[in-house]
């Protein structure tokens, strides 16, 4: 099967039994958050009714940021090995939070592109959240990673 291990090896390191599927999945996702949807509202009026619909809502839009980076971070950070980098460790912190910032990047400037303008505050206020995003899915990851650990003792 996908993502077994082969001849019956086992590899806890996390990253390790991070399945092929696993992998497309965030391919997939980050895909989707390259791809320039708005773009598309510049040739049908239908989808641009519907875009305007779910996404015009100031507050559906951080929100949507918001959710997209931070499943991008906890995929990202469950795909690096852990034998380089401890689970939950700044050095992680910091090798997913430089990715999203790519990503988000990437994504800003497709959208300028398509746009044809100069960023903006709008623009700065996206990377903030998508930041923020990242943040809250390495967060998430740190709680399902200690969940059940006892707090270390006081001397």
């Amino acid at each position: 099967m996908c993502g077994e291990p082969i001849n019956g090896a086992v590899n806890d390191a996390p990253g390790a039994n991070f399945s092929l599927w696993k992998k497309f999945l965030l391919l997939g996702w980050i895909t989707g958050i390259l791809f320039p949807f708005g773009w598309l509202i510049l040739y049908s009026d239908t989808y641009r009714q519907v875009f305007d619909t779910i996404f015009g809502p100031f507050w559906v839009h951080l929100l949507m940021h918001t959710l997209l980076y931070l499943v991008l971070a906890y995929f990202l950070a469950q795909l690096l090995p852990a034998t380089r980098f401890p689970r939950v460790s700044l050095r992680r912190l910091a090798l997913v939070l430089s990715l999203v910032l790519v990503i988000a990047l990437l994504q800003e400037s497709f959208q300028l592109l398509y746009l044809g303008r100069w960023p903006g505050a709008d623009e700065f206020l996206d990377l903030g959240v998508d930041l923020t995003g990242g943040l809250l899915g390495m967060l998430l990851l740190w709680v399902q990673t200690n969940r059940g650990t006892p707090p270390p003792e006081r001397q």
